[in-house]
């Protein structure tokens, strides 16, 4: 695993029974997708919650395109 812009939070880590981990106060009180490969190694991509009334807004690439035009994003 390509660790170039990673940096170890915890040296070992282990699954309890149901599967959870612990993961520590870096990262309490944040949403991840998680993302595993055919090694078995998990990368937890940060993400932030889209309302569900302004989903439509994402899933229309024109729409999209249109607000970022007039912000200047």
């Amino acid at each position: 695993m390509n660790t170039q812009e990673f940096r170890v939070v915890k040296d070992f880590v282990q699954a309890d029974g149901r599967g959870h981990i612990s993961l520590g106060i870096a990262v309490s009180r944040k949403s991840y997708r998680l993302l595993i490969n055919e090694a078995g190694q998990l990368l937890l991509d940060p993400v932030a919650p889209v309302p569900e009334r302004e989903l439509w807004l994402w899933n229309n690439p024109e729409a999209i395109s249109s607000v970022r035009q007039r912000r200047g994003a």
